[in-house]
């Protein structure tokens, strides 16, 4: 018996386009785009900055600026050792001010002392103790040199090392100690001297003060006159 099919044929459904997978591919596509692209661009930049660090690093390394490098710390190392050197010397111009002022109004009272006819050379100030020649026209002009320094508060163990009879005068070598009183009584003149002095300038600039007070008043009232 054959074999007879009276029914209508099987036909199939059509396939609906998938839309969505469409739009999940493009945007992986692109995604994958991206990103070769960002890579390959921030591959480049990292070749780059590591050929300017290279490069950098052969100048760093390179022998003249190691050179100019050394330079630099050289004259750093001068510059501060000059500013300790200045500070000292401030320091030292300091102390020789006041050492010098100590000593000029020594040798002063010691002028003061020196007999009319006799005069002094060579005089040292060395560890508290001063040193000096002299001439005199005697012997008694020496000895009463010696005796009126004995007789000073200022000074003590005053030495006459040495009398010699020269043409016709008499040389001599003396030493003494200085009293350290003395010092003290001098700075303390001298900060008397400055307060004086300070006192004195402050009185001054009151008084210009008070004289230009006066002068501006005066302006004020004549203009004020002038305006009525």
């Amino acid at each position: 018996m054959e074999n007879y099919n009276f029914f209508e044929p099987y036909i199939e459904p059509p396939e609906k386009f998938n839309y969505e997978r469409v739009i999940w591919i493009t945007i992986i596509a692109i995604l994958v785009v991206a990103m070769a692209v960002l890579f390959v661009t921030q591959y480049y930049k990292i070749k780059g900055l590591e050929n300017e660090i290279t490069a950098l690093d052969e100048q760093i390394n390179s022998p003249i600026l190691q050179k100019a490098l050394l330079e630099v710390d050289q004259v750093e190392a001068q510059m501060l050792e000059l500013e300790g050197t200045y500070t000292e010397l401030m320091m030292l111009d300091q102390v020789a001010a006041n050492h010098l002022s100590f000593d000029y109004n020594i040798f002063k009272e010691l002028n003061a002392w020196v007999p009319e006819n006799a005069f002094l050379i060579n005089l040292n100030y060395i560890n508290k103790a001063l040193y000096f020649d002299g001439y005199g026209d005697s012997v008694d002009t020496v000895a009463l040199f010696q005796h009126q320094l004995s007789a000073n508060d200022s000074f003590y163990n005053v030495n006459l090392d040495s009398v010699s009879k020269e043409n016709d005068n008499y040389s001599f070598s003396m030493a003494m100690g200085v009293s350290p009183m003395a010092k003290i009584d001098r700075m303390a003149e001298l900060e008397s001297e400055l307060l004086t002095n300070t006192q004195e300038e402050s009185e001054g600039q009151t008084e210009s003060q008070t004289s230009e007070e006066v002068e501006v008043e005066a302006e004020n009232a004549e203009t004020q006159s002038k305006s009525e």
